[in-house]
């Protein structure tokens, strides 16, 4: 009998978890910004933009990566916004069991990656023939940016 039960509460706590859908947040530190396409609350994170507060440089962080990387390689993730391309060279980062794979990369200052995102629609990335998308409303580039140069954000 208490196995019955123990299997219901796992099968209803299960499901409940599927109940949440990923958005966007974002979230500061004393020293970091983040901008997350995830589940609140959770370790469930399919793509974030991130900065030290006052530096004004990005990093993009994309989770859950199909394929076959190795710890360290090396490798280009392609990211459409609207009819604009771009190309950001990342690191992967694999799991001790290697099964989390992530990517982790740079984003110049510069880069009008950020400035297409706020005024986007969707996000398409690619990274080694895995294409994912992501929904872009509700996603505020405009205080990441702002947060990152340094700007107080209310």
């Amino acid at each position: 009998m208490r196995l019955i039960f123990a299997l219901f509460a796992l099968l209803a706590t299960y499901s409940t978890s599927f109940a949440q859908e990923r958005e966007w947040t974002l979230n500061t530190s004393d020293k970091e910004a983040f901008l997350v396409f995830g589940v609140p609350d959770t370790d469930d994170v399919g793509l974030s933009f991130w900065c030290e507060i006052g530096t004004n440089k990005f990093s993009v962080f994309i989770n859950n990566i199909a394929g076959q990387l190795k710890e360290g390689q090396r490798a280009d993730l392609a990211i459409e916004i609207g009819n604009q391309k771009f190309s950001v060279k990342t690191k992967a980062a694999v799991d001790k069991l290697g099964l989390s794979k992530s990517l982790e990369g740079q984003i110049p200052s510069n880069s009008p990656i950020l400035k297409a995102a706020e005024n986007g629609s969707s996000l398409k990335t690619t990274i080694l023939n895995h294409t994912n998308t992501y929904p872009l409303i509700d996603a505020d580039f405009t205080g990441l940016m702002r947060t990152c140069a340094g700007d107080v954000v209310n």
